[in-house]
């Protein structure tokens, strides 16, 4: 097969991929890549079959994974237009001094939860509107990556200072998404940092009230 890293790269660059969005005529992942693929000028309809076949193959689990994810997260980008997702590609490659298929290959690669998938779309579409920086995009999606997927949705118990003794606390903290705001008696207590409000902002697409020296702010969604 094509290298992944270049199929990546093509498969973001699809031509007119926002108005055609070939995946909602099938209901299987499968079908949905393939029909992305054949979009690919020159090459699209050899490449899928190149991706059935190895998706048919059970020793080539880890590609047609990889291919699972992949589908999840295109999909998912939906209404991005071709000229936001050449801006991004080209933004990542200059910030990331790398191909940007492979850097994305590698985001979605390490990313071990399809849910986490859509949460990453959601990232790239904070990024071409504006509401995050490039710089922003890197964090997020390592922090989402280290974060298991079961601790992100205790992210809005920290909208206030909170400690969960089970156990998420430590590894969102960890993460970057948290900062320690009290030390007591009763123990220590945590909020969402600057990097949490905004992964649940764009990432989550959650309304996020959080208090501020001058009073509380809310950082509106995406969408």
């Amino acid at each position: 097969m094509e290298s992944l890293n270049k199929l990546v790269r093509d498969i973001i660059l699809v031509p007119d991929l926002d108005k055609k969005q070939p995946w909602q005529a099938h209901t299987d992942w499968v079908g949905q890549i393939c029909a992305i693929v054949n979009l690919i000028p020159g090459l699209g309809g050899t490449i899928a079959q190149e991706i059935q076949s190895t998706i048919n193959a059970v020793s080539n689990y880890k590609a047609a994974e990889f291919l699972r994810k992949l589908t999840c997260f295109v999909c998912n980008l939906g209404e991005v237009t071709d000229e936001q997702r050449l801006l991004f590609v080209d933004e990542i490659e200059q910030v990331a001094e790398d191909n940007a298929g492979n850097v994305i290959l590698g985001i979605v690669d390490r990313l071990d939860s399809i849910h986490k998938q859509r949460i990453l779309a959601n990232l790239v579409k904070a990024k071409v509107l504006g509401f995050i920086s490039v710089q922003d995009f890197f964090r997020l999606s390592s922090a989402l990556e280290r974060i298991p997927y079961v601790d992100i949705e205790q992210l809005p118990n920290y909208c206030k200072d909170y400690y969960d003794p089970n156990g998420d606390t430590e590894l969102l903290f960890a993460s970057g998404v948290l900062v320690q705001t009290l030390a007591d008696i009763e123990g220590n207590k945590y909020r969402l940092s600057a990097l949490g409000v905004k992964l649940m902002t764009f990432g989550l697409q959650v309304n996020v009230e959080f208090k501020e020296a001058r009073g509380t702010k809310t950082l509106a969604r995406l969408g």
